[in-house]
């Protein structure tokens, strides 16, 4: 998770680097854009992803973002039991603590 300030860094060629240093463990990293006004911040994520072997996502909401974790989840190669529970706890924790923020 990020603020999205890269720093002055090159968040794709971080991506990269990334994936070829664990592509052997079929690492993906997926990007998800949060809240309405994302704007060109898409583009860089979208490269992100792409880069990583993962998938951009959109989410205006806290309903949809729990959503995209469980279809990120669902999609996963590697997941079992553990995998999905992790993700249903931390879509819930996600929700309760998005309509705390922002409700």
């Amino acid at each position: 998770m990020s603020d999205g300030c890269d720093g002055g860094s090159s968040p794709v060629a971080a991506m990269q680097q990334l994936h070829a240093k664990y592509n052997s463990r079929n690492l993906q990293v997926h990007t998800i854009a949060f809240g309405h006004s994302y704007g060109s911040g898409a583009t860089l994520l979208q490269s992100m992803a792409a880069a990583a072997g993962g998938q951009f996502h959109a989410a205006a909401g806290g309903l949809q973002l729990s959503q995209v974790f469980v279809q990120i989840a669902a999609e996963c190669t590697a997941v079992d039991g553990l995998v999905k529970r992790f993700s249903e706890i931390l879509s819930d924790m996600i929700t309760v603590k998005v309509m705390v923020d922002y409700l």
